[in-house]
């Protein structure tokens, strides 16, 4: 006999209930179309989003928050540069679909 164990996931956050302003740029990039994604909620200090849930979801909505259209691909990775800022958001969570970053969902944390 086999037991299996599932987990359901906690439900993300909405952003909107933890800060009233979100900005966001890119940095790093060799283009003005691509880069990592660095965010800024409130008055707070500039930052990078964990990996973690980050995906093309997640980028769509971050283009299309900084008026470059339409992202086909991402990359988790630093390529980009960034590994030593501090992690502003975990488990970001796009439908894809938002208007912006503060649309989505994150983890608690």
């Amino acid at each position: 006999t086999t037991t299996t164990t599932t987990t359901t996931p906690k439900p993300k956050v909405p952003m909107e209930d933890v800060a009233n302003d979100m900005n966001i740029r890119l940095a790093g990039g060799r283009t003005e179309n691509e880069g990592r994604i660095e965010m800024k909620f409130d008055d707070g200090e500039w930052g990078v989003a964990c990996g973690d849930g980050w995906g093309v979801r997640e980028a769509i909505v971050a283009c299309k928050q900084l008026g470059l259209g339409y992202a086909a691909a991402t990359m988790s990775t630093s390529i980009f540069g960034g590994s030593n800022m501090t992690k502003v958001v975990s488990g970001l969570g796009c439908r894809g679909n938002e208007e912006s970053l503060l649309d989505c969902g994150h983890d608690d944390f």
